[in-house]
């Protein structure tokens, strides 16, 4: 099976929308279908070689840590104890900590001394259709919260999306993949208040 991805080809380049295979999920991961991923500063400083030497990347590869989508599949290790089930709603955790370190034992995986990454700097990010996510770092969302956030103005999938920001109330604007090129530029240039949200649909 197939899916549409941006991706890097080198820094300071403008990203390559493809068409891929489908990643398989590894026996602690879950397929995730990406429903939207957050488009921030920080993309536009990786493209730019900003995160060239704390986090090399080998081309091609792709970018994409704020995501958040259904299970579209789960690997043949992903306990059934984490009750994930096909079409549930999770946002992903970006920061991958390697859950073996000091600092990942006492719930700081954000702050790993061992060997962990931050999605989509690292490990294949979100400007995919599909990709594979360690189950442990995919959060379960309740379809009861769909709406509920800030008086009904973004919808669950435009939140969760802001999920690495902290869940602050930004302005959003909603972009096709294939204008992801044109909406990075803007961004590195300061001119938006607020978040670009790509949308698969």
């Amino acid at each position: 099976m197939q899916m549409r991805a941006a991706r890097m080809y080198g820094y300071r380049e403008p990203l390559r929308i493809e068409e891929v295979p489908v990643p398989e999920p590894g026996p602690d991961e879950i397929l995730l279908k990406v429903a939207a991923t957050g488009m921030c500063r920080s993309d536009y400083q990786l493209l730019d070689g900003y995160f060239k030497a704390p986090f090399p990347v080998e081309f091609p590869y792709i970018p994409g840590h704020e995501v958040t989508g259904r299970v579209a599949g789960l690997g043949s290790a992903v306990p059934a104890t984490v009750g994930y089930s096909e079409g549930d709603m999770v946002v992903v955790n970006p920061s991958w900590g390697d859950g073996t370190c000091r600092q990942c034992r006492e719930g700081n995986e954000h702050l790993c001394s061992g060997n962990g990454r931050w999605v989509g700097f690292g490990p294949p990010g979100g400007f995919a259709e599909y990709m594979g996510v360690e189950c442990r770092h995919a959060i379960p969302v309740s379809e009861d919260y769909l709406g509920s956030f800030w008086g009904n103005h973004l919808d669950l999938v435009e939140v969760l999306s802001l999920a690495e920001a902290g869940l602050v109330k930004h302005n959003v604007t909603k972009v096709k993949l294939e204008d992801i090129n044109e909406n990075l530029e803007t961004l590195g240039r300061g001119d938006i208040v607020g978040r670009q949200v790509i949308v698969f649909e």
